[in-house]
């Protein structure tokens, strides 16, 4: 999905070629580990993969030994299911997915048009690329703080634009940033009283049935 973009500017010739084309190769090859984990789990490789992990030396490795071969079995039988019988649902999910993306380039959209930036939905499509790339790339780094930016002003002069365009359109979206932060914040403050509100059901409960320790004091004693 984040090669879509650059592959339409190449095509309409909209920004530099190479660095457009630098950002759809990009895409392209952060694509191919996950294509090619997909091939392997639905061919019950996954698990014959972690098995021979597993067998490296190291107390690191033996701590985590079962835990991730039980992974590999949980994520083979899931994606077996996402290409057989659950077909559907798998199609509906890649669905969602691209709806998701389409909204985030309507979005950039929105902030290049408030900006008044040159190029319109190609930008967007653009910086939707480039912020990809950034989030796969540099994921230990939290919020992507400075690197976002720093990125933004070097791809969008590349492309013929101009850094500061590029930084006004990453700084804009440090708003959304931390908004979701500051949200994702209170909803965690209210987890305590929420749980205590909403405990966790039993086994039983969830199946409709009444634990034993309830039976056993709503049965009337025996004289």
């Amino acid at each position: 999905f984040g090669a879509i973009g650059p592959l339409i500017c190449l095509a309409l010739g909209f920004g530099e070629t190479w660095a457009v084309g630098v950002l759809a190769a990009t895409a392209v090859l952060m694509a191919i580990p996950t294509l090619l984990i997909l091939s392997l789990v639905r061919k019950g490789l996954a698990a014959r993969v972690m098995r021979l992990v597993s067998k490296l030396p190291g107390a690191f490795v033996s701590k985590r030994r079962e835990k991730w071969r039980a992974w590999a079995e949980r994520l083979d039988t899931h994606l077996a299911s996402a290409v057989g019988e659950r077909r559907g649902d798998y199609a509906r999910l890649l669905g969602f997915r691209f709806l998701g993306q389409t909204i985030r380039v309507l979005e950039l959209w929105m902030v290049v048009e408030l900006l008044d930036l040159p190029g319109g939905i190609l930008t967007a499509v653009l910086y939707n690329a480039t912020s990809r790339a950034v989030e796969q790339l540099a994921p230990f780094i939290p919020g992507r703080l400075g690197v976002m930016e720093g990125v933004s002003m070097a791809v969008f002069a590349s492309l013929g634009l101009t850094g500061e365009a590029g930084l006004q359109m990453a700084l804009t979206l440090r708003i959304r940033y931390f908004v979701n932060l500051i949200v994702s914040y209170s909803a965690l403050t209210r987890l305590d009283a929420l749980a205590q509100k909403y405990p966790a059901r039993s086994e039983a409960e969830r199946e409709g049935k009444t634990p034993p320790a309830l039976e056993s004091e709503t049965e009337p004693e025996t004289p």
